[in-house]
């Protein structure tokens, strides 16, 4: 119950464009938390310490010279540290802080303030940005473009009907998107949808998990007296 109460004072705000467009609507959050101004700074700088694990791409493993590990039979991960913190001090009673987190798909920055409320308090306020890497995302949604309209133009001119199979009208249909006056529009329309249904999948969906777990982190790590130690 007291940490029920006490994780209540943690205020994420997540508009509507900030969650469809991560990467140019940023989200913001504050809180109080329940220590003095250099106490937060020396807890928020503790997010360095955490250690996490990246693949290793294909190829590469052949090369792993870890000693005690033989060669070509080593690990698909490595260890890393995807947290940076920065601080600067602007007076007595105020830092500025960064937090960049790296991924594979994107990369998380937070920017905000710390303020010294009380002798025992310090006022956290900050904005998440997303980083997201375009090209990779790009070059998969005309991959799959590519294969959404080679697949329309089999259907409708690959594959012979017989006059009384019902999907002579399906193929009707689809041959008259693909004529000659329709076919770049139903082209960029087949890419447009598959962007956003990828857009939504690898974006949307996990910069929203991605989020919910650093805030979580920011808010243990500045709220419980127990996670500083």
């Amino acid at each position: 119950m007291e940490k029920h109460a006490i994780r209540s004072t943690l205020r994420l705000r997540v508009g509507l464009l900030s969650y469809l467009f991560p990467s140019f609507a940023a989200s913001r959050f504050d809180l109080e938390a329940p220590f003095s101004l250099e106490e937060a700074c020396y807890r928020l700088e503790k997010l360095e310490r955490v250690r996490g694990s990246k693949e290793i791409p294909k190829g590469l493993n052949l090369f792993d010279t870890t000693p005690g590990r033989p060669t070509g039979r080593s690990s698909t991960t490595i260890p890393v540290q995807p947290i940076e913190v920065r601080l600067a001090l602007l007076d007595a009673d105020t830092y500025r802080y960064q937090v960049t987190l790296d991924e594979d798909r994107f990369r998380v920055i937070v920017r905000g303030y710390l303020k010294r409320w009380d002798t025992g308090s310090t006022v956290v306020n900050g904005r998440v940005w997303f980083d997201v890497h375009y090209f990779g995302l790009l070059v998969q949604s005309l991959v799959f473009a590519a294969a959404g309209v080679a697949l329309l133009f089999f259907l409708a001119y690959g594959i012979n009907f017989s006059p009384a199979s019902p999907l002579q009208t399906l193929n009707s249909v689809i041959s008259q998107f693909l004529n000659e006056s329709n076919r770049t529009f139903t082209m960029a329309g087949v890419w447009l949808l598959v962007m956003a249904v990828i857009w939504f999948n690898a974006v949307v969906l996990h910069v929203h998990t991605r989020r919910n777990q650093l805030m979580t982190r920011l808010e243990d790590m500045l709220l419980y007296p127990y996670l500083g130690r």
